[in-house]
């Protein structure tokens, strides 16, 4: 009776280790599956929300220096020289003409269009006045369809609207349907 008693705690010790294990696994399976899902969808916000942000910023300003000169800026040089990269603004990657879903880097201040993440079309060569500039017109885009997984770009339009241009096909037809303009598709 005694032996009997004592390998049935065997097993009973056994059962309990095996649950154990299995409920360890299984708490470490869903730690992982959300740490995934946080960072899926943290870089999902990233690109939903905070590049349309940024190109709104960008609207902000562009705004507030054509009404201070009358005329929109040739370039966006305007804004690298007025708010300077400071050290935290790019690692964490939040300057202003950062798209957050690349790793670019600011350069000199004085040639941004050869490092910002956006292209700035200066629409100031066929509309002197403002006020003539019509409504839908890409104003600032995505440089890169890499900036958000190949998926597509983000568009400011000149009436303030920020568009998704999945494949940039909306950007292509405005190409296709104003060949005058001659503007730059992203890469």
């Amino acid at each position: 009776m005694g032996m009997q008693l004592r390998d049935f705690g065997h097993v009973v010790l056994r059962r309990h280790r095996s649950i154990a294990l299995a409920c360890a696994g299984v708490i470490a399976f869903i730690l992982v599956a959300a740490w995934r899902s946080n960072t899926y969808y943290g870089c999902l916000a990233r690109y939903q929300y905070e590049c349309p942000m940024r190109l709104m910023d960008l609207r902000v300003l562009l705004m507030e220096e054509s009404s201070m000169r009358r005329y929109y800026p040739s370039n966006l040089n305007f804004v690298a020289n007025v708010y300077k990269p400071k050290g935290f603004a790019v690692r964490a990657h939040t300057y202003v003409l950062l798209c957050p879903g690349t790793d670019t880097k600011p350069s000199n201040t004085s040639n941004v269009s050869d490092w910002a993440d956006y292209i700035y079309v200066d629409w100031s060569k066929w509309f002197s006045n403002i006020a003539e500039l019509p409504n839908d017109l890409p104003m600032i885009y995505d440089r890169r369809l890499a900036n958000h997984g190949n998926l597509g770009v983000y568009v400011l339009r000149s009436d303030g609207l920020v568009i998704w241009d999945p494949g940039a096909q909306w950007l292509k037809a405005f190409v296709n349907d104003h060949p005058k303009y001659a503007l730059p598709m992203p890469k």
